[in-house]
């Protein structure tokens, strides 16, 4: 399981879906750009206006989400407006998508 798994240090404050259960924007950005890169313009349009949807009712991409909210916990703090991701998502679109190439 992921909680076995993971490095005590994160068991130890409560973050053991750190790599396992959280949605991290930057990977949703790359995951959008090798949809188009397969010439499935229909999901990787589908999944940009999720992680649109997101941007716009949080007022910017942050970091990392959990259940579609970005991550506020004591010990750790999803950054909003990641730069990983917005670069990502900005090169995943059609006039910039050589930039990945």
């Amino acid at each position: 399981t992921a909680t076995k798994d993971c490095h005590w240090q994160l068991r130890l404050i409560g973050r053991t879906q750190y790599h396992g259960t959280m949605e991290w924007s930057f990977l949703a950005a790359l995951e959008i750009a090798c949809y188009r890169a397969i010439g499935n313009e229909p999901e990787a349009t589908m999944r940009e206006g999720t992680l649109r949807e997101l941007m716009s009712r949080y007022e910017g991409l942050y970091e990392v989400y959990e259940h579609d909210v970005p991550v506020n916990k004591r010990f750790y703090k999803s950054e909003n407006n990641f730069s990983w991701a917005l670069g990502l998502l900005i090169a995943s679109r059609p006039a910039t998508s050589s930039i990945l190439r």
